[in-house]
């Protein structure tokens, strides 16, 4: 196994019991193990995961550097703050700053920029070497003497050797020893209900008790913040989210609430689910994770309430959107998330108060339903069949 399926081998942040040794029933020996776990060791108590809800960014936000390598290594969870995905702004500074070494602690993102910046070395010396023959052939054509740095075993130019020459060195003027953990894990609120629906992970905001307000409900009403409820809020001042009526502003469409939906569905294919803010879509899903591999599908959602369909696009902009997705070699899918009707979820957001938080919000979640459809641009020189 190598280095990075041992690292990233468990699919969700759960402590399980070790593995036990295959059991031979004709050897005695091997039933000890089984015998030993049976009377003396217990399941690992699952400790959850500290995290605070930030309204502003629609976020959660994890500080403990152990919850947030858990949660990483553990599934892919969040994004660093100060990074594009994996939190992995201490180690570059440190590495900037010469505190470092240039190979010690590489993490993935690095490794990428070197595998990249080799390649780009590789095609220079290619180009390099294909020049010298052209210009090796003109000279026995033209039957002139063929200069020692064209010849077949003449060494390459120094800017050509080392792939790493480009890489400034590191620079550390004030002499810093240390560099703090500034870093947090960025936690979706899909992502955090999903852990949190599993006991992996405990939401709080610091200044307002949510212990008694189904987190589904909470979060629902931070991503329905409409002007009409802002106003309706300001004009309740010092009302938490548990004691303001928030019925009234809680549509079908709710972008928590259609996100939820399809995170569920797609975490439950076996996906793993990453923002896809830069293809300008919801969600890039991989199939074991973004050190793996690169995204296969890029999902657009689009949610439908009865026979209505809430976001609509152009023919060119879908054409434009499909364009941007393939030229990265991934396929857009079309999601579809059927909402239940107003007055369907306005009754099921009154029974909450008669019922557990968990089993209310697998009730709300059971009325929205997932269709997909793959779209792929048509090529006429390779859709000729």
């Amino acid at each position: 196994m190598s280095k990075a399926h041992e690292i990233y081998k468990d699919p969700l942040p759960f402590l399980l019991a070790r593995p036990l040794p295959p059991i031979i029933p004709t050897n005695p020996i091997t039933w000890v193990p089984y015998i030993y776990y049976y009377f003396f060791t217990r399941t690992p108590k699952q400790i959850p995961v500290q995290c605070s809800v930030d309204a502003s960014t629609r976020s959660c936000l994890v500080t403990d550097r152990e919850g947030i390598r858990r949660l990483w290594t553990s599934g892919f969870f969040g994004k660093g703050n100060l990074s594009r995905s994996e939190p992995t702004w201490h180690v570059r500074t440190k590495r900037s700053l010469g505190l470092l070494g240039f190979d010690e602690d590489l993490v993935a993102e690095e490794i990428t920029a070197r595998r990249r910046l080799q390649r780009k070395r590789f095609k220079a010396q290619r180009a390099y070497r294909e020049q010298c023959a052209r210009e090796r052939q003109l000279c026995i054509e033209r039957k002139e003497e063929i200069p020692n740095h064209l010849k077949e075993d003449a060494a390459l130019p120094k800017e050509l050797l080392d792939p790493f020459s480009s890489f400034a060195p590191p620079q550390n003027p004030s002499e810093v020893t240390s560099v703090p953990e500034l870093e947090h894990l960025q936690l979706t609120f899909p992502e955090a209900f999903f852990l949190s629906s599993l006991g992996a992970l405990t939401a709080n905001t610091g200044t307002e008790d949510i212990s008694s307000t189904p987190l589904l409900r909470y979060f629902a009403e931070i991503a329905a913040q409409t002007p009409e409820y802002t106003k309706a809020w300001n004009e309740n001042t010092g009302t938490s989210f548990s004691q303001l009526d928030a019925t009234p502003h809680i549509r079908p469409e709710n972008s928590f609430l259609v996100d939820l939906a399809a995170y569920y569905y797609f975490r439950q294919q076996g996906w793993v689910i990453k923002g896809g803010t830069k293809f300008s879509v919801d969600y890039l899903l991989y199939k074991r994770g973004p050190v793996f591999s690169h995204a296969e599908l890029a999902v657009l959602l689009l949610p439908c309430v009865g026979n209505s369909q809430k976001q609509n696009l152009k023919w060119h902009e879908l054409h434009c959107l499909n364009r941007t997705v393939g030229q990265v070699k991934k396929t857009l899918v079309l999601c579809y998330v059927h909402c239940p009707a107003p007055e369907i979820l306005n009754d099921l957001w009154q029974r909450q108060k008669n019922m557990d938080q968990w089993e209310w919000s697998k009730l709300i979640l059971s009325h929205y339903s997932i269709q997909c459809v793959s779209l792929r641009r048509w090529v006429p020189d390779r859709n000729r069949d």
